[in-house]
């Protein structure tokens, strides 16, 4: 049977290009008609095969130097395409690069080609020209131009935003709380994503993953005293004392109603402190009764279950993923923001030192803007206010006027922008 040969290995062999392993197998009849045979009628040939292009490919497989780099750099280049294809954090970490970026592409466009260069690096070429456009302004900390983007934080608002980052009374509170002391204080106003990008400029930040699972939705009350959370939590100070810390929380406020600590764990310690909380804030005038809901630990039976059998303390009590298919993970959340945002934080020595420093550090949770509840304090929400999310619409909305009006009076020694430039590229 008669073989057909490509054209493309055909004019290899005429240059004399082919490797030798293919030549082998190619009878030496064949390889003479092709060395005889004129291609200068086939179409494109002209365009494809000049003898420029082809001294250059004689040259470049002639060294083997070149030859191996070229290999070499092919490997590199294929297995680091492989593993940023799926790479978390890609697209950031080529923002934060983007002048070195459009420095590479400016070189390599002669040999390569805009389109093929701005695709390795993984940007659309309406990136690298906005990139390329792009001015630098002294004003703005992430250099945009805030009189192109008048609607970019302005640079008054940056300075509030390093104020609450870096003011020492804030040093231990988680960013979103940051972001919420500033929005009540009436200081600056815009989305906690923007308040995010700026606030990672400044020191005093805290390092958060990019990505987190999505998080299943737990049991909600509809009001304040519907539901309350009893747990306990296990903490060391410097002397290494267990000390056993219970907390009882309200579900839909996450306000801390009553707490008590000691080193021994029983249930009667948490009897008490249910019948402190129920005297308290009157549970037994509750209709219908509230849900007591704990996890199966010793500490939740014994005394506490026989106060509620015996009507003494009128709670339905739910034992977690029992009698109901829900966790106990809302009191649970609270447990480690205390731990994680306050006892972890301070160097606490031995458990009379631990039981001072709950004294304060309930009240200030109780206290803080909480994230859940939009702004609002655990407090604020159990004694009446309703969780809003659009609380601070209106200031918001505010806020983008002024600040675009701010951002289009600046002006700065590096800006070239201006509105009569630009009205006249317009025209």
């Amino acid at each position: 049977m008669k073989k057909a040969y490509c054209t493309e290995i055909a004019l290899q062999v005429k240059w004399g290009i082919l490797d030798e392993e293919q030549r082998k197998r190619i009878p030496k009849s064949t390889q003479y008609y092709w060395g005889k045979k004129n291609f200068s009628n086939f179409v494109g040939y002209e365009s494809m095969f000049t003898d420029e292009k082809m001294q250059l490919v004689k040259n470049f497989l002639s060294n083997k130097t070149l030859l191996n780099a070229a290999k070499g750099l092919f490997f590199v280049f294929s297995t680091w395409t492989s593993m940023t294809s799926n790479m978390r954090g890609l697209k950031t970490l080529v923002r934060k690069n983007m002048e070195s970026i459009v420095k590479t592409i400016d070189l390599v466009i002669p040999l390569m080609g805009l389109k093929h260069v701005c695709k390795l690096f993984k940007i659309s070429q309406n990136q690298y020209y906005a990139w390329k456009r792009r001015v630098v302004c002294g004003l703005s900390p992430l250099n945009e131009c805030v009189k192109r983007n008048s609607l970019s934080i302005s640079p008054s608002e940056v300075k509030v935003i390093e104020q609450f980052v870096q003011d020492e009374q804030y040093k231990d509170y988680p960013l979103v709380t940051v972001f919420y002391k500033m929005i009540r204080q009436e200081k600056a106003f815009m989305s906690l994503t923007t308040f995010y990008k700026y606030a990672k400029l400044f020191g005093n930040s805290v390092v958060r993953k990019l990505f987190k699972p999505k998080q299943k939705t737990g049991i909600r009350a509809a009001k304040p005293k519907e539901i309350i959370h009893a747990d306990v939590c296990v903490y060391r100070p410097l002397d290494h004392t267990k000390c056993f810390i219970y907390f009882i929380v309200d579900n839909f406020s996450r306000m801390i109603l009553g707490w008590k600590i000691s080193i021994e764990y029983k249930s009667s310690i948490m009897l008490d402190n249910l019948r402190n909380v129920y005297v308290t804030y009157l549970l037994e005038k509750e209709d219908p009764v509230a849900v007591l809901m704990v996890d199966d630990g010793i500490e939740n039976k014994g005394h506490v279950s026989t106060a509620i059998e015996n009507r003494e303390i009128k709670l339905n009590k739910l034992i977690a993923q029992k009698d109901i298919h829900f966790s106990n993970s809302t009191i649970e959340a609270v447990n480690k923001i205390m731990k994680y945002n306050f006892l972890f934080r301070q160097d606490l020595y031995d458990f009379k030192h631990v039981q001072r420093f709950l004294e304060t550090a309930v009240e200030d949770y109780n206290n803080r803007p909480h994230s859940a509840l939009f702004g609002l304090t655990p407090y604020e929400v159990f004694h009446g206010r309703a969780p809003d999310k659009t609380l601070f619409k209106s200031q918001m909305e505010d806020a983008k006027i002024i600040r675009k009006a701010e951002n289009r009076s600046l002006s700065c020694d590096n800006c070239a922008f201006t509105l009569e430039n630009q009205a006249e590229k317009w025209m």
